[in-house]
């Protein structure tokens, strides 16, 4: 039908390597189409778990412990949703208790527009966006974080097909038993997400955080896993 949908797939898929490029094709009734992929992301892919350095490229929002301790900083302006921009946020944090409700990161104005990060049931992490006229959400796999135990999480907002995907631990989050997929789809109108201008840490959070990253893009998978084995 040529209509988005998350229960529709490419048919008869093929996958085309030459000369070191690749591509795959798809049919669809008296449609065929081809489509080039980039070779950085297979190379990436395929180098998973080898790389251990942290991606420096859009790293726009880099603190430490000190910087967090200090509760509320300067965060920066987020690209538009709406126009196919992205943002990630990665974080290492220590949870006391997994009881949902409880705020990690909060750059929301006093009308509600911005994003907030915080836990959820089943010992989840939620993000929920707000323009001021529409909303997005997701949250990670249900009962993988453990309490008192450091576990490494990239949330990942992709206004190109619009979705949010969540990395823990060097997982990718694919729905596991309980879901059918592991990402969530927010409306393409959802545009602005930058807030306040100011990001609030840990005001409401039984537990620790050792590093925060806000990344003026998506980043890919296989950078969020690299971020994870760079550790702490």
């Amino acid at each position: 039908t040529g209509i988005p949908g998350p229960h529709l797939g490419m048919s008869y898929p093929d996958l085309i390597e030459q000369d070191g490029r690749y591509w795959i094709t798809e049919t669809q009734k008296t449609v065929a189409r081809v489509h080039e992929i980039d070779k950085s992301l297979l190379e990436d892919l395929w180098n998973q778990g080898n790389v251990k350095t942290v991606t420096r490229k859009g790293l726009v929002l880099d603190l430490g412990p000190e910087a967090i301790k200090r509760g509320e900083v300067d965060s920066p302006k987020l690209p538009n949703l709406s126009d196919g921009g992205g943002f990630a946020i990665d974080f290492w944090i220590n949870l006391k208790k997994l009881s949902d409700g409880q705020v990690i990161l909060d750059n929301r104005d006093s009308a509600g527009k911005g994003f907030v990060v915080k836990t959820a049931e089943h010992g989840a992490i939620r993000i929920e966006m707000n323009d001021g006229e529409n909303v997005g959400f997701w949250s990670c796999d249900p009962d993988i974080l453990k309490p008192g135990i450091w576990h490494h999480v990239a949330i990942i907002v992709d206004g190109g097909p619009n979705v949010i995907t969540f990395v823990v631990d060097g997982m990718f989050c694919d729905g596991g038993e309980v879901r059918q997929y592991g990402w969530g789809r927010f409306t393409p109108q959802l545009s602005d997400v930058t807030g306040s201008g100011k990001l609030r840490m840990v005001p409401s959070l039984a537990g620790e955080l050792k590093r925060v990253r806000i990344y003026n893009r998506y980043i890919r998978t296989s950078e969020a896993i690299a971020n994870f084995h760079a550790g702490l």
